[in-house]
This record gives structure tokens, sequence and C-alpha cells, in this order.
């Protein structure tokens, strides 16, 4: 057992067991269980960021970075030209048309830069989602069992180091299946996130 059994080790804490510290005793448990969860979920995670994520990622880089050489390869004087009036004009007007295509290339780069990122951006949400939910079912399966505890607990029990003990163990094997189920639920969850992010990937 990882939670040490010395919540009811005296008669004088036997007597003074309330549900408030039989909830800090199996919360005790709660909070180891919870971080073998964590470090399960750390390491899928890990992995789908390796296999499917940062690929994707690397190639809305790639895709950034020619944003920016797409317009620098254009002649300065071109881009300004499409600006300037019909038949040509004073200084002040290739200024102003220098300055319209600046702003013209601003708006350019962020557009595309934007098209880059939207994949890398659909996939984090993807993932976020799936694991978000993944810590949902985890935390209602848990307050189940802690629900089902604390309904089964009676007054004549707190006096009972026996029924009380047997309360516990029924509570930390609930929590201990559920916590493992949703670990065991891991491997689907990466094969959803791969597909999906693969979708993401080969869509235009």
């Amino acid at each position: 057992t990882i939670v040490p059994r010395s919540c009811y080790t005296t008669s004088l804490q036997i007597n003074r067991l309330t549900k408030s510290s039989i909830t800090n005793c199996i919360r005790s448990k709660m909070e180891a269980l919870s971080s073998q969860f964590q470090t399960a979920v750390t390491s899928a995670a890990a992995s789908i960021e390796s296999s499917y994520i940062r690929p994707l990622k690397r190639e809305s880089h790639v895709c950034s970075i020619k944003c920016y050489d797409e317009v620098a390869a254009e002649p300065a004087k071109k881009r300004a030209g499409g600006f300037l009036g019909f038949g040509g004009g004073g200084g002040g007007e290739i200024d102003r048309a220098e300055a319209a295509a600046a702003e013209n290339d601003a708006r350019r780069i962020h557009s595309c830069l934007e098209g880059c990122m939207r994949k890398s951006m659909m996939a984090d949400q993807t993932m976020q989602q799936e694991f978000t939910q993944l810590q949902n079912r985890a935390q209602r399966a848990s307050q189940g069992c802690h629900d089902e505890a604390m309904a089964g607990m009676t007054p004549q029990m707190q006096s009972d180091q026996g029924k009380m003990d047997a309360l516990q163990n029924k509570y930390e094997a609930c929590v201990s299946k559920a916590i493992k189920g949703q670990i065991a639920g891991l491997g689907p969850v990466r094969e959803r996130v791969g597909a999906l992010v693969t979708e993401i990937s080969g869509s235009k």
C-alpha cells in the first residue's frame, strides 16, 4: 500500500475519525496514483509530440521562411510599380507607392505565415483536446470512487477500525482500477491523435 495505515493506529485517532480525516487519508493515496497517471500522460504526450507534432511544426517553420524569401525575391521597384498611377508620377508619388508596397508586403507575409502555421495549430489543438478529455475522465472516475466511499460511511463505522480499513481498501481499489483504466486508454488516445494529425498534415 502506498499510503501508511497510520491514520487508524490509535484509539484516540479512531475516536476522532471524521469524514474530513478519512478524506485526508485517502487523498494521499489519490495523489500517489495521480502522480503515476501524470507520468504516463507525460510520456504519451512526448511520444506523440516526437512522432507527429514535431515534424508538422518543422514543415510550418520551413514554410514560414519561404514567406519572407518570396517577398524578398521580388525587386522593390517592381513591387512599388504596381502602386504608381498610370503613366508614372513625381518623387512624392514614388514615395507613396513604395510605402504602399511595403504595407502590402507586410500583409502578404502575415497572411502567408498564418497559412503556414494553420496545420501546426490545428494539430496542437487536437492533441490538447484529447488530453483534456482524458484528464476529465480520470477526475470523474476518481470522484466517483470518493463519492461511493463517503456514501458508505456511517457514524458507527467511525469507531470500528476494521470497517474503516475495509472502506479505505475499497476506495483505494476503486481509484487504482480507475486510474489504471485511464492509463490503458493512452494507447487509443495516441492512435486517434496520430490519425487526426496525419489527416491534418495531408489537408490543403
